[in-house]
């Protein structure tokens, strides 16, 4: 599975060039027929990463459709988030312990199961013809996650000091101490946290950029999805050639998202390769 996934990679980096080349060809609905194509493939091969399907699932299940990745990932997250709540519900002692004062899981929960409502709502008919507005609102978010900056400071560095050791102590408070607890304590007892802090910092870069991977994705499944079929040929009252022009704003954006969708790519493709 992971050689196809990562073959799938590959290929939608492919897709992404192709679609650049024919978009300066002006030959817009074979270069968008290809943006959506790079789309599928990305999504694909992060649901297969993220083992949320099979291989054969994926054939069956998911065909054309990217959207039912993140339904059926949300679908899992919200069973995840319930067992929790029932937990805490069940163990007032560890929902009401200091470390889970700011965070607060039914809220989590509440924004999960909204999350799932608006994927039940979401149909095809609704994203043909996505606004000038929607398009700049979804690649603001995009620019604002790939560009962002993590200021380091003595300050900051206390604050993750202070919280590593709260959430070591809720650690041991609410479950038998674990191997990564230890190993978390053993840190901390050093008298230069520099070391942890660092690792901190690399994890929050990384996981920054993981978001961005996702919500690229997700954004270009939004952008695409309706157009599976429509760019490769004409229907009964659409036309591709009248449809995909310059006029269009999903054709006018489509270069800055095909721009974050090869970033996201790249990334994914590196983390993989990491992770060797």
């Amino acid at each position: 599975m992971e050689d196809y996934y990562k073959g799938l990679i590959d290929m939608a980096l492919k897709d992404v060039k192709a679609s650049y080349l024919l978009y300066q060809k002006r030959l817009y609905p074979q270069s968008f027929f290809f943006f959506q194509q790079a789309s599928e493939k990305a999504n694909k091969a992060y649901a297969l990463f993220i083992e949320l399907i099979s291989e054969k699932e994926l054939k069956d299940k998911i065909q054309h459709n990217q959207l039912k990745i993140f339904r059926m990932a949300t679908i899992k997250e919200e069973s995840l988030v319930r067992e929790k709540v029932d937990i805490m519900n069940l163990r007032p002692d560890i929902k009401n312990h200091p470390f889970l004062k700011d965070k607060s899981i039914d809220e989590y929960h509440e924004y999960i199961k909204k999350g799932k409502e608006f994927h039940d709502q979401v149909n095809e008919k609704n994203l043909l013809n996505l606004s000038k507005y929607d398009l700049e609102y979804l690649l603001d978010g995009l620019e604002e996650l790939y560009y962002f900056k993590l200021r380091r400071s003595e300050q900051q560095k206390q604050r993750v000091i202070g919280e590593l050791h709260s959430f070591i102590e809720f650690r041991k408070f609410a479950f038998v101490p674990d191997e990564e607890t230890e190993s978390l304590i053993k840190l901390l007892q050093t008298e230069d946290h520099s070391k942890v802090y660092d690792q901190a910092v690399q994890s929050v870069k990384f996981l920054i950029k993981f978001q961005f991977m996702v919500c690229t994705f997700y954004f270009c499944a939004l952008t695409t999805q309706a157009h599976a079929v429509r760019a490769r040929y004409p229907e009964e009252q659409f036309n591709p050639i009248t449809f995909y022009t310059r006029k269009n704003a999903l054709v006018e954006y489509q270069p800055e998202f095909l721009y974050y969708l090869e970033k996201a790519l790249l990334f994914f493709k590196k983390s993989l390769r990491s992770a060797r």
